[in-house]
């Protein structure tokens, strides 16, 4: 892994890849309260086998990415700062993997932009047409990572930041059906999600879908159960990764100038 910075339209987003540039895109997106580095468990896998992988620190938690307004954090937007970056990246398509509200983004962005989400892998948060709660940690985290998280979230302004996407992050309309292959990985011992959502979520996807269960398993999937989340995703990526094809042209990631 090393750091990234990627400069956008809406600022400039702090991000961690790894993986070899011409290696088949997979974008991932952290939730809340946490940073990229949620998924430091996840990256070597995919990296491993070819894939090019990127996690931001998503809007507001990137220091060169952070409008002071609620309003700026609307869904759209959101969605709007995932095609920015896969832009700048020369990303014309990409595998999406999300946690927490970076599955809501997810969600959004894989029904604003089918033409660019090959595959969509889902950790904890249902479609948002068969769900609407939310929580903070259970005291799952581990001790290194919450203090990790709490480090960069007590920096000035990033507190707000992140609480305005509770704030705004619904979007003014429906998320539609999403027609890429979709993993969703559920976990039996999640206090924001029933298994009812999780169940009602496979309506909501109109192409190969898996829905997997780890039993005794928080919230916080990525950092509780990393080698068995691994696994999953990776064999996701396996599997469909070569569904979409009619977009691919071989690009690196490197920023442009």
């Amino acid at each position: 892994m090393r750091e990234l910075s990627i400069p956008t339209v809406a600022g400039v987003f702090d991000a961690w890849v790894a993986g070899p540039p011409e290696g088949r895109p997979v974008l991932l997106l952290h939730g809340s309260p946490q940073t990229g580095l949620v998924w430091r468990r996840q990256i070597a896998a995919p990296a491993a086998h070819g894939y090019r992988v990127v996690t931001p620190d998503q809007r507001g938690y990137s220091p060169g990415a952070r409008p002071p307004r609620p309003a700026d954090y609307r869904m759209d937007l959101l969605v709007d700062d995932v095609v920015a970056i896969m832009e700048e990246l020369g990303w014309p398509a990409f595998e999406l993997i999300g946690h927490d509200w970076g599955d809501a983004v997810a969600w959004w962005a894989a029904d604003a932009h089918p033409d660019r989400v090959r595959t969509l892998s889902v950790v904890s948060t249902p479609h948002p047409g068969a769900q609407e709660l939310r929580t903070l940690y259970a005291g799952k985290v581990p001790r290194d990572s919450a203090e990790a998280y709490l480090r960069h979230l007590s920096r000035p302004g990033a507190p707000t930041a992140a609480l305005n996407w509770y704030r705004a992050g619904r979007a003014d309309h429906a998320t539609g059906v999403v027609g890429a292959p979709t993993l969703y990985v559920w976990s039996t011992e999640d206090s924001a999600f029933g298994a009812a959502a999780p169940q009602e979520t496979g309506r909501w996807v109109h192409a190969p879908y898996r829905f997997e269960t780890l039993q005794g398993v928080s919230h916080w999937v990525p950092e509780e159960a990393p080698d068995a989340l691994s696994r999953l995703l990776l064999d996701h990526l396996r599997t469909h990764g070569m569904y979409r094809t009619a977009t691919d042209t071989p690009t690196a990631d490197s920023p442009k100038r």
